[in-house]
């Protein structure tokens, strides 16, 4: 389903389908980010890792500008006893826009705004299964304003967050809607030795209170993680990066009792003066609950079914000239999670107790495309 949002400083973006890589999360921000699997909190990405680690704006080295647009294409698919239905939402269109410049050699700022997280399903056309009728979506948009500071080796920063969200759920009368405005902070830490970057970052959670019946409210988890980045050579560097989404403590999720999840993401990158070639891949463990009722496994597979756990990435960047630069990225995830619950009943034919098991089953491959266009000034 599409739904077009306006915020107040007149951007406008269009969200539909299920964004969700790492439960709800985007894996990275920026075209160079999702081509090396998600990394950043030790990877310097310019301008747009102003949502990765604020601390590395420390090695800006010139002012630049940033744009880019991610095309998201999901295929999702909910199966139980009464048979597999497939949602009819669509491809989304994601933007992100970021600002950096550099202060002096020691301190940096920047402003983004970036779509960051979403997920969303529409079955209402089908009549049968659970899912028969039932549609929902969430759209996050961050607005960001990175500083960072740098003392010898070591960088410091922190990230000021505007967050605009809406979230649409089904209830008994019908669609029910709200949106929210809410404010957060990014805290970031890195460290260089040698050819290695160590960085380190923590993500308040941002409750949303949507003013729906259920649920009341629904939070963007904080996240801690842990990040390094190695340079091989002047032209090739890996990085490896960890994170630990807290969806089991984050309003909304905790009540569908969601898991914390663990994420592993690797990168490497090969650059020269004129072009570079970025691989990647990722992992995310589950965080839909492997135990509970019928009502509750089944409404977690329905409305929310994040259940991509592979992610594989690619992409390229190519410097036009000493100012402009374009980058293009390709994602490709899938997953899918399978849950049995088995139930009593009383056989009035055979007048005893008897046992069935219910079947549930979500779904979930996505493409996506990132083109980015950068400006040095």
């Amino acid at each position: 389903m599409k739904k077009l949002l306006t915020v107040s400083l007149g951007l406008s973006i269009i969200t539909s389908s299920l964004l969700a890589t790492n439960g709800t999360q985007l894996i990275g921000f920026g075209a160079a980010s999702r081509a090396m699997g998600g990394v950043g909190i030790a990877t310097h990405f310019g301008a747009e890792s102003a949502l990765n680690n604020p601390a590395l704006y420390s090695k800006q080295e010139k002012m630049e500008v940033t744009g880019g647009l991610t095309l998201f294409s999901p295929s999702v698919s909910y199966t139980d006893n009464g048979g597999k239905v497939d949602s009819d939402a669509g491809m989304s269109i994601l933007p992100a826009l970021s600002y950096a410049q550099k202060i002096n050699d020691d301190m940096a700022f920047g402003v983004a705004m970036m779509s960051m997280a979403g997920m969303g399903v529409d079955y209402s056309g089908e009549t049968v299964t659970n899912a028969a009728g039932m549609q929902d979506a969430l759209s996050v948009l961050q607005f960001a304003a990175p500083f960072s500071y740098k003392y010898g080796k070591y960088s410091v920063g922190i990230t000021p967050i505007l967050q605009y969200s809406s979230l649409e759920m089904p209830s008994p009368t019908g669609l029910q809607d709200g949106s929210s405005v809410d404010f957060g902070v990014n805290l970031g830490f890195a460290y260089d030795y040698e050819a290695y970057t160590f960085g380190l970052i923590y993500k308040t959670a941002i409750e949303s209170d949507y003013g729906l019946a259920n649920p009341e409210a629904l939070a963007n988890p904080g996240m801690f993680g842990l990040g390094v980045n190695y340079e091989l050579t002047e032209s090739i560097n890996v990085a490896l990066d960890y994170k630990y989404l807290m969806y089991g403590s984050a309003a909304g999720f905790e009540d569908f009792q969601w898991d914390s999840q663990h994420v592993l993401a690797f990168g490497a990158e090969y650059r020269n003066d004129l072009f570079g070639i970025r691989l990647g891949a990722n992992y995310g463990t589950d965080v839909i609950p492997s135990e509970g009722d019928d009502q509750l496994i089944s409404n977690n597979l329905v409305l929310f079914p994040a259940v991509v756990a592979y992610h594989l990435t690619a992409g390229g960047v190519y410097d036009i000239n000493e100012n402009n630069t374009v980058d293009l990225t390709g994602v490709y995830g899938t997953g899918s999670q399978n849950r049995t619950v088995t139930s009593t009943y009383f056989d009035t034919d055979l007048g005893l107790d008897r046992t069935k098991n219910n079947l549930y089953k979500a779904s979930n491959t996505q493409i996506s495309i990132t083109a980015q266009y950068t400006y040095h000034f």
